[in-house]
């Protein structure tokens, strides 16, 4: 059971176990990660809009993560562990970008100040690597753009983490793209908002140490999606409370156990429980199939997203005309989503429309410049259309842009190819192999070009090797559904 003594029986055993251990000991290892306990307690409903969420036995914890002093050699080992963890979790999901401050939290709330001086040293290591992770993804990943949103807006900020904290208690209606409308400051959304916050706020104030700790938690974790800088393609997304929802389930958990009984705890906990898993079975049933699942998004919070995967979707059903009325009518709820419009040109090329198909990629081009599909699509359309000279061009640019990708050079081998120009298209052929040694279309290319300059038996090995390949990965595409 969790919290099962109130929260000054618990700060009592803490401390008598502190004062029984020796001088140091108490405050050395503050940054290795603790042993997690996937159970979820009782008190806490967990919202069908999330997984349920891990529950910390938080004396465990304590005990574990709190004594801070010399770095003996299994303190170094889990040290050195949570590095590498903290390493994987920042290139798997952003929002462990927050470790660093979530560890300085617990020092400044948990450790003793005699040792907050060496514990908070040790998340140095943490701030650096997070830095160099930041520089790697702004410059490198990005192309220097923004870490996934622009502009300021602390109205957009308030109302964000309000909603976020909304939802954790009423997680009603679910949708998967919600739609951010910007409401004048004295609306009844702006001043509900700020009223949510308060008593928030309020409670951080008034509660105990460990209930601070938890709600702060919340708000610390919850930073890289809170619309600092304003996330414009999805300002809010449900799922991002997977991790904050840690912070408010162990407060809820922590107040509920102080507050009320056992018994009432148990009755309320049983009709949360039966709500929400009607809530969760209901919500299966949009889940049928794409169309289902995107109809439902745009019948909750009309979005230009949720249109363009709904055209999408009916592309892939072959319901052409449905998916062009969902490209349109997400372009005008924006006029710069860059996909609906690049998805516009991919059909106007298939129907063999190739001026209009131009058009779309230039405009889609205009908003995305670095986006090297759209330009590869674009060269495309002009090689179809015999303009081989603005093809190559096209072509050239989306190689620049990605290198790495083996059908930008695909193409413009293809490009060279129509020219003639057989030692160039040779050339890109070669390379669109060195990136991606399973790239069959340039096996088959290359086994033309040897036909036609009378290498048979080259040309037949090319050509048998093109044929395994795409045979492998239409076997791997099978068991992949």
């Amino acid at each position: 059971m969790f919290f099962t003594r109130s929260i000054e029986k618990r700060q009592n055993l803490i401390q008598k176990r502190d004062a029984s251990l020796p001088a140091g000991e108490e405050g050395g290892q503050a940054l290795s990660l603790p042993p997690l306990q996937l159970s979820c307690p009782p008190t806490v409903p967990c919202p069908p809009m999330v997984p349920c969420p891990p529950m910390v036995q938080w004396r465990k914890w304590r005990k574990w993560w709190g004594r801070a002093g010399s770095m003996t050699a299994n303190s170094t080992f889990n040290f050195l562990i949570s590095f590498l963890f903290f390493i994987l979790a920042i290139l798997s999901k952003e929002m462990a970008v927050t470790i660093p401050l979530v560890f300085t939290l617990y020092i400044v709330f948990f450790i003793n100040k005699n040792s907050q001086k060496s514990a908070l040293f040790k998340t140095s290591y943490f701030w650096f690597l997070l830095f160099i992770y930041v520089i790697f993804r702004f410059y490198y990943l990005s192309g220097g753009k923004t870490l996934g949103g622009s502009g300021f807006n602390f109205l957009a900020i308030v109302r964000t983490v309000s909603d976020y904290i909304k939802l954790s208690f009423i997680p009603y209606p679910l949708c998967l793209d919600r739609t951010y409308i910007e409401y004048p400051f004295f609306s009844l959304t702006v001043i509900s908002s700020i009223v949510i916050l308060f008593v928030f706020f309020v409670f951080i104030l008034k509660t105990n140490r460990q209930s601070k700790f938890f709600l702060i938690f919340f708000l610390i974790t919850l930073l890289p999606v809170s619309n600092i800088l304003f996330i414009k393609e999805r300002a809010i997304a449900e799922q991002r409370l997977y991790i904050p929802s840690i912070g408010l389930c162990v407060f809820i958990g922590i107040f509920l156990a102080t507050n009320f009984s056992k018994k009432y705890i148990k009755v309320v906990f049983l009709l949360i429980l039966i709500l929400f898993s009607y809530l969760t079975v209901k919500r299966n049933n949009d889940y049928r199939d794409e169309i289902t699942l995107w109809r439902k998004t745009i019948k909750t919070s009309p979005s230009s997203r949720a249109f363009n995967n709904l055209g999408t979707a009916y592309w892939n059903k072959k319901y052409y005309s449905d998916a062009i009325i969902s490209w349109k009518n997400a372009i005008k709820l924006d006029n710069y989503n860059a996909e609906a419009i690049s998805n516009l040109g991919a059909v106007s090329y298939d129907l063999k429309f190739y001026d209009e198909a131009i058009e779309y990629f230039k405009k889609a081009i205009e908003i995305e410049p670095w986006n090297y599909i759209v330009i590869s699509n674009l060269g495309a359309a002009y090689s179809i259309k015999g303009d081989y000279k603005n093809a190559i061009e096209i072509h050239k640019k989306a190689v620049e842009i990605a290198p790495w990708v083996a059908s930008n050079h695909y193409n413009l081998g293809v490009t060279y190819l129509r020219l003639k120009n057989y030692e160039d298209s040779k050339k890109e052929f070669d390379t669109a192999l060195l990136y991606d040694p399973f790239h069959w279309q340039s096996y088959v290319q290359l086994s033309e070009m040897f036909e036609k300059f009378g290498k048979k038996d080259k040309a037949k090995e090319l050509f048998e090797k093109s044929e395994r390949i795409r045979k492998e990965l239409d076997i791997t595409n099978i068991q992949n559904k």
